[in-house]
């Protein structure tokens, strides 16, 4: 089930760059003195939490769904440890829920905490970095894979509480036997990206529908397709059986 995800139908994958860079470069970005603090023990540089927002602007993120990101980020507690530990993992208040103020920041948390569900943290940071790539981030603004690595490290265990895991495991289920997934590789981060900037532009009305064929990457976009963005999802098998709609 493994392989590399492929566009069926829905427009063509590959997205242009829809920021103007060199005018978000003269705007003006702001942190509290102890949001700083912490982002530095974190040794997160306050740019890639911007240029992540904005490379995260084509989602739009329905009421409902952002009742369900507030309720899971809510949910956390915060504890603190000696050193440059400080207000790792679980704590993240307020980290994330300053980052989340936001829908663009919403966005770029919500997609790190989802990743960190089914990817380790580095290949969600290369995720993140091409991305950065389809906005057409310019090189001197595109934060190092390390920094990707610090933010999806920060976001990690957001969603652990909320009913994404469920979500995600029960679509699995529903196409796979359970022996089976422990064979399964993710496709290259280039293709997620690509995915994901297209399951953005479902939300945003640029595209009606997109249908991609792959494997176990497919159920993680129809996963974060229905939990973070409130699209109608179908999940069908090869032989074109429906198992999910």
């Amino acid at each position: 089930m493994s392989g590399p995800l492929v566009p069926i139908g829905g427009g063509n994958f590959q997205q242009t760059g829809q920021v103007d860079w060199v005018s978000l470069s003269k705007i003006p970005v702001t942190f509290g003195l102890g949001v700083l603090v912490r982002l530095s023990k974190a040794e997160l540089d306050p740019a890639t939490i911007a240029i992540g927002g904005f490379a995260c602007n084509q989602f739009v993120i329905k009421t409902e769904a952002q009742k369900r990101i507030h309720d899971a980020f809510s949910s956390l507690k915060s504890f603190s440890s000696y050193g440059k530990l400080v207000w790792f993992g679980f704590g993240i208040k307020p980290i994330v829920k300053d980052l989340a103020d936001t829908e663009h920041g919403m966005a770029c948390v919500a997609l790190c905490a989802c990743m960190s569900i089914s990817y380790d943290s580095f290949y969600a940071a290369g995720v993140l970095r091409e991305l950065c790539k389809i906005r057409e981030t310019p090189p001197d603004f595109l934060p190092s894979i390390h920094q990707w690595k610090a933010l999806v490290n920060i976001c990690a265990g957001s969603v652990s509480n909320s009913k994404f895991p469920i979500l995600l495991e029960g679509l699995i289920r529903c196409v796979l036997p359970h022996a089976e997934v422990s064979l399964h590789q993710p496709t290259s981060t280039e293709a997620l990206a690509k995915a994901v900037g297209a399951i953005a532009d479902v939300s945003n009305g640029k595209l009606e529908n997109v249908t991609i064929a792959g494997g176990l990457d497919c159920i993680w976009l129809a996963a974060i397709s229905e939990w973070l963005l409130s699209l109608n999802v179908e999940i069908r098998r090869s032989s074109g059986l429906t198992v999910y709609k």
